[in-house]
């Protein structure tokens, strides 16, 4: 059994903070069910993303509509099918595309210095930079 190994300390009354990454990654948030089980080896923690709070309270999930649900359908979000783009929105966008390269090419885009903002400045006010005058 692979996986990341953190010490932690009980706090009082038996509280025991999970470390942020390790719930980042299981996606446990305040408030979710997890499992406490005594085992041989000792106590294992198993986060329970289907327990009827989780659902009601995150999706909005009645318990009566809990009931009625496929096995499937309270496993995870589905994917979002994206559809292709059309053959005319893939020519408007490289249309679009090569608009803003030309345009990048027609203009001096490139990062201001603090000496091009201070030159600026004195220009716009009518200063000479000859340090003579």
């Amino acid at each position: 059994m692979a996986g990341t190994r953190r010490l932690v300390r009980i706090q009082a009354n038996g509280h025991v903070t999970v470390p942020a990454e390790i719930r980042r990654k299981h996606n446990l948030k305040k408030g979710d069910v997890v499992m406490v089980q005594d085992t041989d080896q000792g106590v294992l923690i198993t986060s329970q993303a289907t327990a009827p709070e989780t659902l009601t309270r995150r999706h909005g999930i009645s318990l009566a509509d809990l009931f009625d649900m496929d096995v499937e359908m309270v496993s995870g979000p589905k994917p979002i099918a994206i559809p292709e783009p059309s053959p005319e929105e893939n020519a408007r966008r490289k249309r679009l595309v090569a608009k803003i390269l030309a345009n990048r090419e027609q203009r001096d885009v490139r990062p201001l210095k603090a000496a091009d903002l201070v030159h600026t400045a004195r220009e716009a006010e009518g200063a000479s930079y000859d340090l003579g005058a």
